[in-house]
């Protein structure tokens, strides 16, 4: 794995580890999607919770959907029992709005880059950006991407994969 960073801001820290991340986060707000009806089915263009809004992309192109069920050994939860998923088109976009400004934003992906590798590119609306490249991954793998900006607050999160999957 390797990054590729760019930030406005003097005081801007992404991570790949969860526990640093936590660790670095003081209060995080954390969602598991325990509280949403599972579809366990790929029909939803957003989903809106208490703290954000979720959308996929391109529109038309790209469902998601809050599953409770493991799909193909690849893709399950990695907190509680609950996941969002989406249909891969290429590229797939995730945005974030979020409701009150952020600091801190983590995610954790499973199946990324798998078989072929890929990159996956994070932007905010506070200037800041990452991309991520890497080589092929294992079935069912685990990613944690994460970004702490010390000196500018943001209310929105674009992340943008192309990982050349099935």
């Amino acid at each position: 794995v390797s990054w590729s960073v760019r930030s406005d801001a003097q005081c801007v820290t992404f991570f790949d580890d969860e526990a640093m991340f936590l660790a670095s986060t003081p209060s995080p707000e954390l969602e598991s999607f325990e509280t949403l009806t599972p579809d366990n089915a790929f029909v939803r263009d957003e989903l809106v919770l208490p703290g954000f809004t979720m959308s996929f992309a391109p529109a038309g192109d790209t469902k998601g959907g809050v599953f409770d069920i493991p799909l193909g050994g690849a893709v399950y939860a990695t907190h509680g029992s609950q996941y969002v998923a989406y249909q891969f088109s290429d590229p797939s976009i995730l945005t974030f709005d979020f409701n009150s400004p952020k600091n801190a934003f983590g995610l954790t992906l499973t199946d990324v880059g798998f078989p072929n590798g890929g990159t996956l590119t994070f932007m905010n609306d506070a200037g800041d950006v990452a991309t991520v490249s890497m080589g092929a991954m294992p079935l069912g793998n685990q990613a944690f991407f994460g970004v702490i900006n010390y000196e500018f607050d943001f209310t929105m999160v674009v992340l943008e994969l192309d990982d050349n999957t099935d």
